[in-house]
Parts: structure tokens; sequence; C-alpha cells
């Protein structure tokens, strides 16, 4: 008895998949639907149909040792790299066999990459996870269902890895010769980018350089040291984005300003005695007031009476230029107590500066 895979079953929750990440933009819900259909024709292909033993029909194995020696027996499995057989002695369906290996895992290699970054050293590692997992699949399941209607053969699985690393190979080749002919460095980062993409990440360096350091400089109030935990900072974030710990789609100043807030922190735990932060502007009625050093000392000394927390919040706010929904991800909190916070810091000290002014 034959068991199909039913597609049409498993190819309608893809809209509503489609449907609740419509954020992510369509350059990450294309390749996320052809990746849903492909791994689906892949099971198919791999595993399906299913040949279920029937009463009286056939082998019956008293054991699953019985079952994997008549497979081995009938040339059934084969785990000796590069050991054919008599395969050549019909060159032409050997060869095709070997082609529909490495052809059937190609757009894996192309496809998972455009969903997740995919750094150069995990490549071989996904090519055999990829191919141990094919063989080890129908392994399994004929082990299940006590049927020998496939063979298992190591040198698919090594065809199966090399068709991947193909397909990421012709994804990085594509991408190259299109980045070569449409040469354009973005000028800001938007939810669709890959910020792995050199030119990307290029783009949001020169979009956040200066707010990270004008942020860390108003913190450590040392430009050297400023510019010193700003690279680290950058640093960090392209390590962490090649790791995989930040995706397209995410909130990159979010992603950044937490990895900045960590190093400043990490300054003032070896350096105990760093000089009092030099304020930035809390709102824009106060800017002319700043610009003379008797009013600078005393919003100092007005900022000093604050808690860390809302020094922080106008760090974020006013230095590091970041929107409420930003500032609310980096402090767990929702924006509405981020904004009452906020304001009402500021009515504190308008009213303290008012009153210190007469």
């Amino acid at each position: 008895m034959s068991l199909e895979l039913p597609l049409p079953l498993l190819l309608a929750p893809l809209p509503f998949a489609l449907y609740a990440l419509r954020r992510r933009g369509w350059k990450f819900l294309l390749p996320f639907a052809a990746f849903w259909v492909y791994g689906l024709a892949l099971v198919n292909a791999v595993l399906f149909p299913l040949h279920l033993p029937e009463p009286g029909v056939g082998f019956t194995y008293a054991s699953r040792w019985e079952q994997l020696s008549r497979l081995y027996h009938y040339h059934g499995l084969n785990l000796v790299p590069f050991y054919f057989g008599n395969c050549w002695e019909l060159p032409r369906p050997c060869a095709i066999g070997i082609l529909e290996n490495i052809l059937m895992t190609v757009p894996f290699g192309v496809l998972y990459p455009l969903l997740r970054p995919l750094p150069a050293r995990r490549i071989p590692l996904l090519a055999l996870g990829v191919g141990l997992g094919t063989e080890s699949a129908q392994l399994l399941t004929m082990l299940l269902i006590g049927s020998n209607y496939r063979s298992v053969d190591i040198n698919d699985t090594l065809f199966n890895a090399l068709g991947v690393i193909f397909g990421v190979g012709a994804l990085r080749l594509g991408q190259k010769i299109s980045a070569f002919v449409t040469f354009r460095a973005p000028a800001r980062y938007t939810l669709q980018m890959n910020p792995a993409d050199p030119q990307v990440f290029a783009a949001l360096y020169r979009q956040h350089l200066p707010t990270v350091y004008r942020y860390l400089y108003r913190r450590v109030g040392n430009a050297a040291e400023a510019e010193d935990l700003t690279a680290q900072t950058f640093t960090e974030a392209l390590d962490g984005i090649l790791r995989g710990r930040f995706q397209p789609g995410g909130n990159f100043p979010a992603f950044l300003f937490t990895i900045a807030r960590r190093r400043a922190a990490d300054f003032y735990r070896q350096r105990p005695e760093a000089p009092l932060d030099e304020p930035g502007s809390p709102e824009p009625g106060l800017l002319a007031a700043l610009e003379a050093r008797e009013d600078i000392r005393r919003l100092q000394s007005l900022l000093a009476q604050l808690d860390e927390e809302k020094r922080e919040l106008l760090r974020l706010r006013f230095a590091a230029g970041l929107g409420f929904a930003e500032i609310a991800l980096l402090e767990g909190k929702s924006e509405a107590a981020v904004k009452m916070n906020l304001y009402r810091t500021l009515a504190w000290l308008r009213e303290h500066w008012e009153a210190d002014n007469g």
C-alpha cells in the first residue's frame, strides 16, 4: 500500500504564515514562500510515496537488524564513500542519478541564506547536515514502517551536500554580479536589507556613527574614550550579525545601542571615577541658555539630581536621537511608559530651571 504526501494540506498554512510575517517585506516573504514549497517538494522526493507493508505480501522481518542485513545484502545500503558498485556498467543512468542528487539540494543552498545570514565557515556544516538528513530520514523511515522501499547510500549524502555548496556559491556569485552591475550604497537601512551584506553594514555605520559617538561621549565625557568605545560597539555589532544574533527585519538601532550601553557600563566598572557626563539638550527651549557657561553648570547640577534611569532616558532620546519605540525596546517598557517618564523628567527640569532663574 502506498501513502502519498498530502501536499495541498501542507500548503494551506502558507498564506497565513505570509500574513503573519508581512512586516518583514517582500524581499523576505518571496524566499520564505519559495523555501516552504521547496521543503515540501524535497520531503516528497526523499520519502514519498511510502510503501507500507501488507500482510502476506513481500518480506517480513523478525527484527530491525534482519531488515538492515537484508538491505545490505541486496546492495540497498552503502556506507563506503565513492564506491559505486556496478553503477558505471550503465554510465548514463548512473550519471543522471548523481546529477539529480546534486540538483535536488541546490535550491536549499540558494534560499536558506536569504532567510538567515550564513557565515562562510558554517556552509560546509550546513551542507553536510542536509546530506546526512536526507539519507538518515530515508533509513529511519524504512526502519519505522518495516519496508525496504529505498536504498541508502553515503554517496547520495556527499552529492546532496555538494548541491547545497553549489547553491550557496551560485547565490553569492549572483549577489556580487548584481552589486557590480547596480552598485549604489544605500543611504539608510530598511527592514528588508541584510545587515551582513558589507555594503549595507557600511551604510549602517555611516548612518549611526554620529549618534553612537554622541551618546558614548555623553556617558564617558572624554572624546578619545568615546571614539574607542564607538569602534568597539560597531565591531561587536558586526560580529553579532555574522553570528546570527541580529536578523534582517529587526530593530537595528535598539540592537546597536544595547551594545553601546554595555560598553559604557564596562567602562564605568573599569574606571569608577569617570567624569560626570556632559549633558545633552533636554528640550529646544533650553538651547539658548546652554550657550553660557554658568547656565551649563546650572543644568549639570540639575541633571546630577536625577537618578541614573532618567539621565539615561535623556541620553537615549536627545544625544542618541532614538525614537520612543527603540527606547522602549531597550528599557523593556511600553512606549506609553517611556513617553510619560520623559515628559515628567522634562517638566521637572523646566520647573527647577525656572525656579533657579527667578
